[in-house]
């Protein structure tokens, strides 16, 4: 090779080199830059996921406090259920008391030889 050739040669070589290295530097800036951007994305993943884990704590406590009131509220209706029993029940024995103390009270209107009263007819005792 002869000393133009060799010039022409070293010429192209530092000319191609200097575009590897610019193209090289180019390659590094854009990885950093993706880098950052990889870094601030795994940042926001992981924000997302606390935030996720937080809400599923919080939907997981709600169904805790929900089972909770559906408890009380069915033990509550239970409890006005057997109140009304009872209620019912009171009132049929109080009926039945009020009509026995209307026989009584009769029987006794008809043993003092009263046999009607402004209340009621004796022949209902």
């Amino acid at each position: 090779m002869n000393p133009i050739q060799h010039e022409f040669v070293v010429a192209a070589y530092e000319r191609s080199h200097a575009q590897l290295v610019s193209q090289l530097e180019d390659c590094e800036r854009e990885l950093n830059e993706a880098m950052g951007r990889a870094d601030r994305n795994y940042d926001q993943v992981l924000k997302v996921e606390r935030e996720v884990h937080a809400l599923r704590q919080r939907s997981a406590n709600l169904a805790d406090n929900s089972e909770y009131w559906f408890a009380q509220v069915n033990q509550r209706e239970e409890t006005i259920s057997t109140l009304a029993e009872d209620g019912r029940t009171l009132e049929a024995q109080r009926d039945q008391a009020e009509a026995s103390a209307n026989r009584w009270f009769a029987l006794a209107m008809l043993s003092e030889g009263v046999h009607e009263c402004k209340y009621f007819s004796c022949t209902e005792a």
